[in-house]
């Protein structure tokens, strides 16, 4: 039987609609079960470092490297190709990362039955070997994976509501350097009219915009070779949007005053909606100080996604002049601020992280080490 002229269309049309909603697919983070099942003969190493790189950092750099000796003994390292020297001359942010790494690297490990101790080592954030570490057997066993597993940065569907005080409180400890303004209060004003100028500066300023191009993976092909960066998907463009995108957007787009234009317009509509702004602070901006800090960072991003509370750092304020040396003043704060966290409840349910993550193997190096499944 003959196929008719308009059925054969038709047929054609709902095929090529597939397949362009296909390959309306962002690449994303492979979900944790999934990884699980692919890594079935993972040591214990390579999954408690597995989980420690689901930690956040600037541009999603990832800017750590592990050296595993087999006494046990690890040392954490800068990697040094993922500095971002435009945004972060001083290699605060990238200490800070490594400080929410370590944090989940200690939680990690617990939940496999190995402890650590460390010591920060170096004296200058521009020294490239960080922390010193040993593990040792634990016979104390805390299972805080899901926790890990479920963080993410999410910019979008902020309810504008005051995020209550008994929850802000559940998600630090009680010697921690933050405070919260919730929306609508003076320094919650302050923030939102900074962090808008902050942004306006950065997206003039060449040497930014040419560095963060460097790190947004617009097509699927290359995000899937270098795992690591910014995606359509952790910009949350999605659908026939994030298609465009990765079918047409390169570096030279990134330095455009179209993209310019867009970014202001995203940041302004972002600024209006969400429930105040927490900021961590410190005594000072020393290696130690910092790294502590990240993990203070780390554990508020860890228990905020437990009571559906989205987080979005948005720290152009520290990294552009004059807001950087003001800001604190303004804010009445005698305390040196080092994240500014716009956050707010979720109108929906929290959705799955989707930034890349490199393999355990390109950061974890244990050339001299003795695989083993067994714990120390």
């Amino acid at each position: 039987m003959k196929m008719k002229r308009r059925d054969f269309i038709k047929s054609t049309a709902i095929a090529s609609m597939g397949m362009l909603l296909s390959s309306c697919s962002n690449y994303i983070r492979l979900p944790i079960n999934k990884w699980r099942d692919n890594n079935s003969n993972a040591t214990l190493w390579q999954k408690i470092f597995f989980y420690a790189s689901l930690a956040p950092s600037g541009h999603n750099t990832q800017p750590w490297i592990v050296e595993l000796n087999n006494k046990d003994e690890f040392i954490i390292k800068i990697r040094e190709e993922s500095l971002l020297p435009a945004v972060d001359p001083v290699r605060r942010e990238t200490y800070l990362s490594i400080g929410a790494f370590l944090e989940n690297l200690i939680i990690s490990a617990r939940s496999f039955g190995v402890d650590l101790e460390y010591e920060v080592i170096s004296k200058s954030t521009l020294e490239t070997d960080v922390i010193f570490g040993k593990f040792s057997k634990s016979s104390i066993k805390e299972n805080n994976l899901y926790s890990i597993a479920k963080r993410r940065t999410i910019k979008s569907n902020y309810l504008n509501k005051e995020v209550s005080k008994a929850d802000i409180d559940s998600c630090f400890f009680k010697n921690i350097k933050a405070s919260y303004y919730p929306t609508g209060s003076t320094n919650a004003n302050i923030l939102n009219e900074a962090t808008y100028l902050a942004n306006e500066t950065q997206v003039n300023r060449k040497a930014t915009q040419i560095e963060l191009s460097k790190w947004i993976r617009w097509s699927n092909k290359e995000a899937k070779k270098k795992r690591d960066g910014i995606t359509p998907a952790s910009m949350e463009i999605n659908g026939l949007s994030g298609f465009f995108v990765r079918t047409f957007y390169n570096e030279k787009n990134v330095i455009s005053k179209s993209f310019k234009k867009q970014t202001l317009k995203k940041v302004k509509e972002q600024l209006k909606q969400h429930g105040g702004w927490v900021v961590i602070s410190s005594l000072n901006s020393n290696p130690k100080e910092l790294i502590e800090t990240g993990r203070t960072f780390e554990q508020f991003l860890l228990k905020a996604s437990t009571k559906n509370i989205a987080i979005h750092p948005m720290t152009q304020v520290l990294e552009e002049l004059p807001f950087k040396n003001e800001i604190a003043s303004d804010l009445g704060i005698s305390q040196i601020p080092q994240f500014f966290l716009r956050i707010g409840y979720l109108n929906r349910i929290y959705p799955t992280p989707v930034s890349l993550r490199r393999p355990v193997d390109s950061f974890l190096k244990t050339e001299n080490f003795i695989q083993s499944k067994s714990t120390p």
